[in-house]
């Protein structure tokens, strides 16, 4: 039986990665939360991902941050996010204000929020469910999630939403279009390495040709 390459292993951790998170790839989302672990015997992701992880997002658009890893369980949930898209969320008054009613320390800088809610990790709870602000939910849903908020639970599609639709609607169309673009390209066989390293600059040059007709 022939051996698998170490490209070919970095391929298809990169490309069962990239099916995940590819509103985040494509800059559209700020970040997404996935699992990795080594469920199908045949392909053991965590075992990927501690060996080629590092390669993979060490030198492009995209960071990560491990909010939980256990080698018992062979498992990891790893925080993709985009800085740029972040910083932008973080700047935000309203969000600014919440999370630091919550005790977080927004002037320390994005790893100092990160460190809290990983310290804030419970088997019961999972994640504090203020985390759905780094993950692109509206303020106004996490809010009303948690019950913070007097606005109505309307209904639940991606994520639960509390007051006007539209907003929340609007989010979701441009997270699933962002995804599906970049399912697409994995379906049509590009390289999910080039997949991972080159939407920024694909992003960049789309946004220079649109610029020439306004």
């Amino acid at each position: 039986m022939r051996e698998i390459s170490k490209i070919e292993k970095k391929k298809y951790l990169a490309q069962r990665i990239a099916n995940c998170i590819g509103a985040t790839i494509a800059e559209e989302k700020p970040a997404t939360m996935i699992r990795l672990t080594n469920a199908n015997r045949k392909n053991k992701v965590f075992e990927l991902w501690s060996a080629f992880g590092k390669d993979l997002f060490g030198n492009n658009h995209l960071s990560y941050y491990e909010l939980r890893k256990s080698k018992k369980e062979k498992s990891v949930i790893i925080l993709f996010f985009c800085q740029c898209k972040m910083n932008k969320v973080l700047q935000e008054k309203g969000v600014k204000n919440f999370l630091a009613k919550l005790g977080y320390k927004t002037d320390r800088g994005f790893e100092e929020i990160l460190s809290l809610i990983k310290k804030r990790y419970s088997p019961k709870n999972f994640f504090p469910p203020e985390i759905g602000i780094l993950l692109g939910i509206p303020l106004k849903d996490v809010k009303g999630f948690m019950g913070l908020s007097p606005l109505p639970y309307r209904k639940t599609e991606m994520w639960r939403i509390y007051g006007k639709e539209k907003e929340s609607l609007k989010l979701m169309k441009r997270y699933r279009r962002a995804n599906n673009r970049i399912r697409k390209k994995l379906l049509s066989g590009e390289d999910p390495l080039e997949i991972i390293n080159g939407v920024k600059a694909e992003k960049q040059k789309r946004e220079k040709e649109q610029s020439k007709w306004e």
